[in-house]
């Protein structure tokens, strides 16, 4: 069977395998918004299921994290070109 990797090469880890970078990011989030460093977040979450499901919670501008989401989309874009 091919290896399954993701958009940017790296494997996809298993069902029930912790992702260390996602555990990483997700420990720093919290300590952030624990304290109050953070005033309102927004999510996009690829589960182990293949499912997707977006999150928000607190004071959201939707303007602001829309550029901000499309930021991460284009050097997404751009990372995955420079790996071409």
């Amino acid at each position: 069977m091919a290896e399954v990797v993701s958009i940017r090469g790296e494997p996809i880890a298993p069902a029930g395998v912790p992702v260390e970078e996602v555990v990483a990011l997700a420990r720093e989030i919290l300590e952030r918004a624990e304290a109050g460093a953070i005033r309102g977040l927004t999510i996009c979450i690829a589960h182990s299921d293949d499912t997707f499901q977006g999150r928000c919670a607190g004071a959201i501008s939707s303007y602001g994290m829309l550029g901000v989401a499309a930021n991460q989309f284009h050097m997404l874009n751009v990372k995955c070109a420079e790996d071409d």
